[in-house]
């Protein structure tokens, strides 16, 4: 397969015409997005958490992808913790913690990106204390959410109340 296309661009190159060129850029950009959409449905084919976690780190370091979507990744993986007891307790893992380290040191280009970045981190911790209207209308949920900020507070662990309360979200 292919045959006419490079065809096409000896031609071009023997004839000294930029059109080889372009056809080479556009054949390679649709090549690499439909490599991306292939690793993408066999990340998420059968669902495997290390598989999901490891695409979502990939794109939070890819320096090719857009800043924007990193910078989402990065929100993705802040609430990674919340979903197990190990860093839920302890905090993010290394790589985790890797990614970030990347990011300071080419993504982030002033401290406006900075503070993003640390508020984006903090959304966790954060959640515990904006829950007004997000907890679920029952009368389980505010004691869950009780007994996990008493917890957050022995322990002097943010993500603890942080994590309940987004996962008592409302519907």
């Amino acid at each position: 397969m292919g045959i006419g296309r490079d065809a096409l661009e000896r031609f071009y190159a023997l004839t000294g015409r930029p059109e080889g060129a372009v056809l080479r850029a556009r054949y390679d950009s649709v090549r690499a997005l439909v490599d991306e959409l292939e690793q993408v449905r066999g990340a998420f084919a059968v669902i495997n958490v290390a598989n999901i976690r490891r695409y979502w780190l990939r794109q939070a370091q890819d320096t090719t992808q857009l800043r924007g979507v990193r910078m989402e990744m990065f929100y993705t993986l802040a609430l990674v913790p919340c979903t197990n007891a190990r860093e839920l307790i302890f905090g993010p893992g290394e790589d985790i913690q890797a990614a970030v380290a990347q990011a300071r040191r080419d993504l982030l280009r002033f401290p406006s990106e900075e503070a993003y970045l640390e508020l984006i981190l903090e959304s966790p911790e954060r959640a515990a204390s904006t829950d007004a209207g997000l907890i679920a209308d029952d009368l389980v949920s505010p004691l869950i959410l009780g007994i996990a900020r008493i917890s957050g507070w022995m322990l002097r662990n943010q993500r603890i109340p942080g994590c309940i309360a987004l996962h008592l979200k409302a519907p």
